[in-house]
This record gives structure tokens, sequence and C-alpha cells, in this order.
């Protein structure tokens, strides 16, 4: 199997040390690539930066500084010697106002796109995108879901919502990725640059985290906040309904086939396998940690509607570029808390 990038090459990766970058970074690395994280703190870096060079040798894994991702031509020092991008960095604080959020994202985005394409050593460049920028379900009918759709009304939705709702932080992130993810196409169709564009839409991540660092980890602390007992937090917010939950691991094997596969070019692609429901993990836990007494009851929440999409483009990726079928429900629903202290 023949690469776009030989390894060896070196990855520009934005948010590395976070959930999906640094799972992916740690991918690319073991595979024989180089990674670039910029960030904006150097320092946090290191933990991670420390565990690479102990699994896999030194200089492969360094962190350059960026103060501001949105500002013209931020990442304009990093691209030296690069030959691939992949864009994960996202504001999910979920307290950013949406117009904020939105006008962020839009020009870190749009703003790499632009430096990248004055760089012809560069090949390709991948977006981290999300589900939540194709479909939003709701409870009721069934929903069949294509890739060319975008969640444009989100964005008007968080406007029309007041600060102090619940729901107003999670939405205005959801708007940052499907105005985000707009922008970066259409500045890709009208500027036609010469390296291959991919985004990436992943759905509810959980699993391992590949980052040693403390700290907070998206998706997973949310998940590992409620087998702690604690369900103040945004995970049930995004299960009202749920849609697919899919292991870290996997998201990052579908970010490097997205970078390296020679075929895939100007494609969304879905990083999601298995449909389930809160309750799924709730007696998955309860299973394997019996003596778990903080666990909450299972939650009298409705049956998900039925969501119907074609991930057969990812199935086949993830075979071809990790050599098996997406980790299984349980193994994932497990592997999010296997390190947590009860």
């Amino acid at each position: 199997m023949s690469f776009r990038l030989p390894k060896g090459s070196l990855i520009l990766v934005t948010g590395a040390t976070g959930l999906i970058g640094s799972a992916t970074s740690e991918e690319l690395v073991k595979r024989g690539y180089k990674v670039r994280a910029a960030t904006r703190d150097v320092a946090r870096t290191k933990p991670f930066a420390d565990k690479l060079d102990k699994l896999y040798g030194s200089d492969l894994f360094e962190a350059v500084h960026v103060k501001n991702p949105a500002a013209p031509d931020a990442y304009e020092g990093t691209l030296k010697g690069v030959s691939g991008i992949l864009h994960i960095a996202a504001d999910s604080s979920f307290v950013t106002g949406v117009d904020d959020i939105v006008k962020g994202a839009i020009e870190a985005t749009v703003g790499l796109l632009r430096s990248a394409a004055k760089h012809p050593e560069i090949k390709a460049v991948v977006l981290t995108s999300s589900r939540i920028a194709a479909y939003n379900p709701q409870y009721g009918p069934s929903i069949e879901v294509s890739l060319s759709d975008f969640t444009d009304h989100l964005y008007d939705y968080a406007k029309e919502l007041p600060a102090d709702e619940r729901k107003y932080g999670m939405v205005s992130y959801a708007a940052s990725k499907v105005m985000g993810e707009r922008a970066a196409w259409k500045w890709v169709e009208e500027n036609k640059p010469a390296y291959a564009f991919n985004t990436i839409l992943p759905d509810l991540v959980i699993g391992t985290i590949s980052n040693p660092a403390p700290g907070r980890y998206s998706t997973v602390s949310w998940s590992q906040d409620v087998f702690l007992g604690d369900t103040s937090g945004p995970l049930l917010d995004v299960v009202q309904p749920a849609t697919h939950l899919v292991h870290v691991q996997d998201v990052a094997q579908i970010h490097v086939a997205a970078l390296l596969a020679e075929d895939v070019d100007r494609e969304r692609l879905w990083a999601l396998s298995h449909p389930f429901h809160i309750n799924d993990l709730l007696q998955t836990w309860r299973r394997a940690y019996p003596d778990n007494k903080k666990l909450p009851q299972d939650f009298d929440f409705p049956p998900n509607p039925k969501q119907t999409l074609d991930k057969s483009r990812s199935d086949e990726l993830l075979q071809r570029f990790a050599g098996r079928d997406w980790i299984d429900m349980e193994t994932s629903i497990l592997d999010t808390v296997k390190h947590v202290e009860l």
C-alpha cells in the first residue's frame, strides 16, 4: 500500500494534546512520522512528549507556540518542512459567545488553509469537524442522513438562545463546527489549492486517553463524570437523543487514512461506529463494576430515533489502515473508565 506521504514526513497537528489530537499524534509517530504540535501552551505538551520519546524514540514530536490561532498568518511560522496538516483544535470551553466562537473557528481554519497553500510541499490537509455539522437528531421520526447535509440552522438557533440557557454553550460549539467546516469547503472550492483536503465527522468519542497530562478530555471526561455519579455535565445534553459512539483509536485511524490515502481527496468521512443509548453505558459499567455505588440508575429517556447513514467508505478505510473492524461498543465503554479511581 503506497501512501501520499512517505514515512519520516513532518505533520503539523493542531490540538495535538487533546483527546483526538493526542491519539492521532501517537498513531502517526507509531507509524514512523514526525509530529509538530501547534499549541498555545508548550509546557502542557511535555508529559505527552516524554511518553512518545520513551515509547517510540526521541526527536519524533516537537511543540511550537501559536499565540492566537485566529490571528492572520498565525501558522506561518510553523509550516517549514511540513508535508501534511491535521487541524484538530477547537474551542470546546462552552463559555465563548456564539459570534466569537464561530468567528474564531472560521478565521483559524481559513487562515491555516491559506497559509498551507503557499507551501507546495504540503500535500494534504485534514480538518476535524463533527457529526453535529451534518445532522442533529430529535426524538420521534427516523432520520436518513447524507454526507452532503449541513446543520446550517444551528447558528441561527444559537443566536436566538439566551446566554444563560443551559445548552447555549453546546449549541454555540455546534454552530462553530458547521460554520467552520462550511467556510473551509468554500475556501477550498474557490481557491483550488494543490493539496488534498478532507474533513472528519466524529460522533461521541470515548475510550482511552493518549496524553498522560492531567486535565479534562472532553467527551471522555464527561463520561467519567457520570461513571462517578455526577450527572450535571454536558453528557446528558448530548445524549438526548444519543447517536453513535466511537473509540478514539478508531477516530485516529480515520484521520490518518484521510491524510495518507492517495485516493481520498475532497471527501467528508464519518468517524462513528455503534448506535447507543445512555443506559448502554450504565449497564455495561454496572456489569463490570458491581461495587460502584456511585453509578446513577438508568435514565428514563425515550428510545432514540432510527438513524440511517452510509459509513461504508470509513469502514473500508479502517480495514485498510488498521486491519480490523471498529472497536466493539463494550470495549469502548470500558476503556473510558479503566483508569478511573472509585
